[in-house]
């Protein structure tokens, strides 16, 4: 029940960092757990205060309600400060109402005060956990020198009452102080996984980076020596092959970026409209260098709409998808063999399948090689260096866009020879 509703928090948050469901789903346990001590103390007071004092059980009734209220409190806020806040005050409020009728600062009830700023360290912010203690304290010298002067009302709470909350005072405070230890130890080891992570996926990214500049580069090296400028010989065709080159270097970079950025939380890919006959340009422009140095040729089947329209990131489409799942066709291809590249819709989605005649992929690896912490790189078929980073981060885009992909080796798919078998689905 309770990651369901964090699941409901984090969709309302657009948000999905792991720290945040963590975080979401401590608070949901500390609610739960303060809501059943605070109505469990409502249960006590109509007990203990029933026909004698009736503004402890009204008032306790009222900010238990607002105490049960929490979270819709986050979910309106989406503000863990906030609503950390809002189960402190509402808790604090009605602990200070029964103190006043069951002895002031010596009431049983006192000793909660001392969970309030343990609340806010989880859930709130240094601010927020000074402001409690300052608080607290007030609230406990207001009602130690008001006792001394006689002006508390007088302790009404019967003495069997009292011994029984002073046990389940400490008990339960004992279970919770425990509970959230553990929870920020839990919480602590999952922010030093979480940055670990980010380190490693930070390192990763440089690696894609280089990795993914190779195909452009390489074009940009041999149209480079094509020209002849001493000659006059500048082919337009070199010249605006150059030129693309560059540009996909920058595109490439800036896509990386994009998804580094997007990565943290801080910017999100773009769901643009993207035409099949532009994609299919893109794979005949892209890839004739790469093809020419291993006299590799490929066929181009599109049984799709040419002028259906996929939805996702251009820039994440061409230059990291496709240049990736093409250039390690390329990269794992035998000479003199063929690329097969099938297009075709089914069920909304735009399926792109890539045959190749290489060396196959290892069964073990077919779900590994989309995880950026398993290294799985290997090199091509005449020797190419890799750093096996290019398709965790195809993964990823593929699966923001709503997509799906899939590797699989064809001598188990359709008894090829050799080869490999990447599905890509990009919906429509």
């Amino acid at each position: 029940m309770l990651t369901k509703i964090a699941k409901k928090f984090i969709h309302q948050s657009h948000l999905t960092d792991q720290t945040f469901i963590y975080k979401t789903r401590a608070l949901l346990i500390l609610w739960a757990a303060t809501t059943t001590v605070m109505w469990l103390y409502v249960f006590y007071c109509y007990k203990a205060f029933h026909g004698t004092n009736q503004t402890v059980v009204i008032g306790g009734t009222i900010f238990s309600i607002l105490h049960t209220l929490s979270p819709l409190i986050f979910l309106l806020t989406q503000s863990f400060s906030v609503t950390g806040l809002w189960i402190s005050l509402t808790g604090l409020s009605f602990q200070t109402l029964f103190c006043l009728y069951s002895g002031g600062a010596h009431s049983p009830s006192t000793i909660w005060l001392s969970f309030h700023p343990v609340i806010l360290a989880f859930f709130g912010n240094i601010p927020l956990i000074i402001f409690s203690v300052i608080l607290n304290t007030f609230i406990i010298i207001t009602m130690v020198i008001l006792g001394q002067y006689g002006f508390l009302p007088p302790n009404i709470l019967p003495s069997l009452f009292r011994d029984g909350m002073i046990v389940t005072s400490y008990i339960g405070l004992d279970v919770l102080v425990a509970l959230f230890t553990i929870l920020a130890i839990r919480f602590n080891n999952s922010k030093n996984k979480e940055l670990s992570e980010s380190k490693e996926l930070t390192e990763n990214l440089v690696r894609i980076l280089c990795h993914d500049i190779n195909n452009p580069l390489t074009t940009m090296k041999i149209s480079a020596s094509l020209l002849n400028p001493e000659k006059g010989e500048l082919n337009p065709k070199v010249l605006a092959r150059l030129n693309r080159s560059i540009q996909d270097v920058q595109n490439i970079i800036q896509s990386v970026h994009m998804w580094n950025v997007h990565k943290d939380g801080k910017i999100t890919l773009k769901n643009e409209q993207i035409p099949v006959a532009e994609l299919l340009e893109h794979i005949h422009n892209s890839f004739p260098e790469r093809l020419q140095q291993k006299s590799i040729t490929y066929q181009v089947n599109c049984q799709a709409n040419e002028n259906a329209m996929i939805i996702g990131d251009r820039t994440a489409v061409f230059y990291q998808i496709i240049n990736n799942l093409l250039s390690n066709a390329i990269k794992f291809s035998y000479e003199n063999s063929q690329i097969m590249i099938d297009l075709f819709e089914q069920d909304n989605f735009l399926v792109f399948e890539i045959r190749d005649q290489g060396m196959g992929i290892d069964p073990d690896h077919t779900e590994k090689v989309f995880s950026p912490y398993i290294p799985t790189s290997k090199n091509g078929t005449n020797n190419e260096k890799g750093t096996g980073f290019g398709l965790p981060i195809v993964a990823t885009i593929v699966q923001k866009m709503g997509g799906k992909i899939s590797i699989h080796n064809r001598r188990i798919e359709d008894n090829a020879e050799s080869g490999t078998l990447v599905k890509l689905l990009l919906p429509l």
